[in-house]
């Protein structure tokens, strides 16, 4: 039993986001490993309600899928990497220094 769980473990893939272009690794809720890009700048706005997507997605700023990013630039992370799909898993916004 114990041989069959030990190889088991071996067969299995472990759960591992893919990594932004600057290195930083996306967090696994958010990427299964092709949901995440970095975004154009010309994709995200701000607004007094939240971020606004070029799809037309509003994201409001107290929403849990808005997570810090670990470079310069904002990443989104949509099914599939679909960049035109109106749902995201999460945004990645850089700091603003505010």
């Amino acid at each position: 039993m114990l041989l069959a769980l030990v190889g088991l473990a071996f067969l299995c893939p472990s759960a591992n986001a893919h990594s932004a272009p600057s290195g930083w690794s996306y967090d696994i809720e958010c990427c299964s490993g092709l949901d995440c890009y970095q975004a154009p700048a010309a994709d995200v706005r701000e607004t007094k309600e939240g971020y606004l997507l070029s799809t037309g997605e509003l994201i409001p700023y107290g929403d849990r899928r808005i997570r810090p990013s670990r470079d310069e630039f904002f990443h989104a992370c949509k099914p599939g990497g679909m960049t035109t799909s109106r749902h995201s898993l999460c945004l990645y916004v850089p700091d603003r220094g505010m």
